[in-house]
């Protein structure tokens, strides 16, 4: 049967113009047939591609929440503990500036879950009545222990101000000014409360780059809680590797010129009595765990940008 001209023609989506050709369709077979199953609707065992690509391959379960829990072992009385300003040492560059100080005996462990990951060291007061503790985090720690880490410090200790020495990756910064490879400057990071005046040799640490470090929580905390606190950082030569899933001990792998080090330490202790003795820091090794550290598979396949 032909279809009258200038009518619709069932199952065609256009109209037919008059003519001669009237009695010949040109329709778009593919445009006018029924539609795929899986455009309709969803069904899991059947759509699918990873299960009926690979039938032993099932949904990637959630790991359970670890739960951190961090104290402080005491070694003697903590109320003989004066401590109004505190030193904290964190990473490579913490234990290479804190093995040069000449520090006694810990008084102090913290200990994370069964770890110990950080020794307590208490200098005398000063002249002034000042005293002066020092903690030094000997492994590195998951992002989700950093805070608590720092926040267990501060709250055991209440110190009146803080000093953090870490380390932050000069390959990896990202600044407007051009700075030479071979000559990277010491930067800083202080709060609002903070007296701190720079030094020639210290440039600050702008955004947008961030610390991926306890570090970044101690000066959070302070700043929330109105306290003085600096933050000074050492260049590493490096991009160094994410945080580890779990605690990790530190490994010393890079060495500091002694001259930087010890413009490092003339900007953050004002007492002559406190020196920095470049031959203590040679043993900087007795300051790390020789807990046997196991390699993880994800380090030598993370990607940098």
């Amino acid at each position: 049967m032909e279809p009258a001209p200038g009518v619709w023609w069932q199952g065609v989506k256009r109209r037919v113009p008059p003519g001669p050709h009237h009695g010949k369709l040109e329709f778009e077979p593919l445009q006018d047939t029924t539609p795929n199953r899986y455009a309709l609707e969803s069904d899991d065992s059947e759509d699918d591609v990873t299960l009926n690509t690979y039938p032993n391959a099932s949904k990637q379960l959630k790991k359970p929440k670890v739960t951190y829990n961090i104290d402080f072992v005491w070694n003697e009385d903590a109320s003989t503990v004066s401590g109004n300003q505190t030193y904290v040492a964190l990473g490579e560059a913490g234990l290479i500036w804190a093995s040069g100080t000449s520090l006694d005996a810990p008084r102090a462990q913290v200990r994370l879950n069964e770890d110990s990951v950080a020794s307590v060291y208490c200098l005398q007061p000063n002249k002034d009545g000042v005293g002066v503790t020092v903690v030094v985090l000997q492994y590195q720690l998951p992002i989700d222990a950093m805070h608590l880490f720092a926040s267990v410090v501060l709250s055991t200790l209440r110190p009146k101000s803080v000093v953090v020495v870490d380390e932050y990756s000069h390959p990896a910064y990202i600044s407007s000014e051009r700075t030479p490879p071979l000559d990277p400057p010491i930067r800083y990071l202080q709060t609002q409360k903070s007296s701190f005046k720079p030094l020639a040799a210290t440039a600050s640490f702008q955004t947008p780059n961030l610390l991926l470090s306890p570090s970044a929580s101690f000066l959070s905390i302070l700043e929330m809680e109105e306290k003085p606190g600096l933050l000074v950082l050492l260049p590493l030569p490096h991009i160094p590797h994410p945080p580890p899933s779990t605690t990790t001990p530190l490994r010393l792998s890079v060495h500091w010129p002694e001259s930087q080090i010890k413009v490092l330490h003339s900007a953050i202790v004002k007492s002559g009595n406190w020196v920095w003795d470049a031959r203590l820091a040679k043993n900087a090794g007795r300051l790390t765990v020789t807990k046997k550290a196991k390699r993880r598979l994800s380090d030598s396949m993370n990607m940098y940008i």
